[in-house]
């Protein structure tokens, strides 16, 4: 059976609710995807800080000396001598010493600390050094 031209396409009832249906999708999918990346960096950033206190203990250790692992403002940090570095998106110190010390042979010498990073919308992620410098994620 052949269709007729007219008899080809969509009607506009067809149309209205195929858009209807895509905008209440992708109402529904926008907070969420929003969500998830604000995960995803919350996570990204607490990798980032775990990775750099590794590294600066690594280096206290290399060098056989104390190696100085300081929080600049609510946004950026500094490993030792080098340039400060930022935090990636908009992600903030939400609680954190002002320093972190690596001594030569490893662990701080100061004790144990936590490091707390904040997500605009307020999620947290804790950075922890233990007693004798090991690094985890809470």
């Amino acid at each position: 059976m052949r269709r007729t031209l007219a008899q080809r396409g969509m009607t506009l009832i067809e149309v209205l609710v195929a858009i209807t249906i895509v905008v209440i999708l992708t109402g529904v999918a926008l907070p969420k995807a929003a969500a998830i990346q604000e995960s995803i960096e919350l996570e990204s950033g607490a990798q980032q800080l775990m990775r750099e206190l590794n590294l600066a203990q690594v280096r206290a250790i290399k060098e056989n000396r104390t190696v100085v692992f300081a929080f600049e403002g609510d946004t950026e940090y500094r490993v030792d001598t080098d340039a400060p570095r930022p935090l990636p998106g908009a992600l903030r110190f939400g609680a954190a010493p002002s320093q972190i010390q690596f001594a030569s042979f490893g662990p701080p010498p100061t004790g144990p600390a936590a490091v707390q990073l904040a997500s605009p919308r307020g999620r947290t992620r804790s950075v922890m050094v233990n007693a004798s410098g090991f690094v985890t994620l809470q």
